[in-house]
């Protein structure tokens, strides 16, 4: 996946909101899964991915439009926790694998 940018942050954790609560962990490994196989198409084949674009996690996501996002709301704040930790264990275990 490409460098992952504030602005990623906000409309993953935007676009969790619209989801079900249950789901919101799933749909953020999802999505960070696509953008990791888009940043790899992209840099083997030197055009983004068709679907799910260049590698960044935005691009992954479909997301054009989405609700914005408000710190002072409880469900944004619990929607960005689950992207953060997503993207922490995302990261963390790719070390893991690099060191074995």
């Amino acid at each position: 996946m490409r460098r992952v940018l504030a602005i990623d942050v906000k409309v993953a954790s935007a676009a969790l909101v619209k989801s079900p609560v249950d789901e919101r962990k799933r749909m953020c490994e999802l999505w960070i899964h696509q953008a990791d196989w888009a940043h790899k198409y992209m840099k083997q084949n030197k055009i983004p991915h068709p679907v799910w674009g260049n590698g960044s996690l935005t691009e992954a996501m479909h997301i054009r439009d989405y609700a914005d996002f408000c710190y002072g709301n409880a469900d944004h704040c619990s929607a960005m926790k689950i992207v953060l930790a997503c993207l922490i264990a995302n990261k963390t275990s790719k070390i893991k694998r690099s060191c074995n």
